[in-house]
């Protein structure tokens, strides 16, 4: 929703500013000057990306509008997941785990935190990982470098639809220039016209160079940005569950391991060490009458 009022600040900006400033507001209005930077960016934009890297472009466009998904209520899910799942290894062990671990979707577990469990790449990275700690091959140290190339992994592939949107963004300022380029040559063939006529394809071509401006410092550079911090937000989602995992292959009680790893959170997120003790012992109360 903020990125939505962001783009309402620049319209109005831009477009109000012009207005109040007695600008000729249908000069600004200018089709085919906005099919030739357009066009060409989207062609130049298919050209560049493979095709799995264009349709996460266009995938990001929810999460882009809807600000992200990774809340202090997402990061505190994660944290209490990993915490009972923990919790059902130390006492049940690995084969009650697995049952858990092989199929997520019917875990009651998994069920009692419904934005975790609806979001794949945040289970797909717990039950992954939960699978080493299981295997008990892997000394502590290599699961952590294990863990920590996969999270380098996913996070190049999170960042290539902004990785994408930048190079929009750089090409569009240059785009607008070829508009105002072509605008000039219609210019040129209006040489003996009036000086009103003359001025009005001027300003025509200069259109061109504004717009390509406006939609990549306006519009296209902060989307770009704001896919990164996304990307961002889901890494840090990932080191907090990296941490938990470590501390629990170096034999820390499952509560010991959340509390360890709510340190690792971002401070805008993050549970005090209270909610957090509430949320363990309504688990254990939870899991207390499951058996019972």
């Amino acid at each position: 929703m903020l990125n939505v009022i962001g783009y309402i600040v620049v319209i109005w900006s831009v477009f109000g500013g012009f207005w109040l400033a007695n600008g000729p507001m249908h000069i600004l209005f200018q089709p085919i000057e906005m099919m030739i930077i357009l066009g060409c960016a989207f062609g130049s934009f298919l050209v560049a990306n493979p095709l799995n890297v264009i349709i996460d472009t266009f995938k990001s466009i929810g999460p882009f509008y809807s600000g992200g998904k990774f809340t202090k209520t997402f990061y505190t899910e994660s944290l209490m997941l990993m915490h009972d799942l923990m919790l059902i290894l130390e006492k049940h062990g690995n084969v009650e785990l697995d049952k858990h671990l092989d199929d997520p979707s019917e875990s009651h577990v998994f069920q009692r935190y419904p934005k975790v469990s609806k979001d794949h790449h945040t289970v797909h990275f717990i039950v992954d990982n939960l699978r080493l700690v299981t295997l008990n091959q892997f000394e502590p140290h290599v699961i952590e470098k294990y863990i920590e190339e996969e999270i380098k992994q996913h996070f190049k592939h999170s960042t290539e639809p902004a990785h994408a949107l930048s190079t929009v963004s750089d090409s569009l300022p240059g785009l607008g220039i070829v508009a105002a380029v072509l605008g000039l040559i219609i210019v040129m063939q209006h040489l003996d016209g009036s000086n009103e006529v003359i001025g009005h394809h001027v300003a025509v071509a200069l259109v061109g160079t504004f717009s390509g401006l406006l939609f990549s410092y306006g519009f296209i550079a902060p989307a770009a940005a704001a896919l990164t911090h996304i990307a961002e937000d889901e890494r840090r989602v990932f080191q907090v569950l990296k941490v938990f995992v470590i501390s629990k292959l170096h034999n820390y009680k499952a509560e010991t391991a959340a509390e360890i790893a709510r340190k690792y959170m971002p401070q805008n997120v993050k549970p005090d060490f209270l909610e957090l003790e509430v949320l363990i012992k309504e688990s254990k109360t939870y899991f207390k009458q499951k058996q019972g």
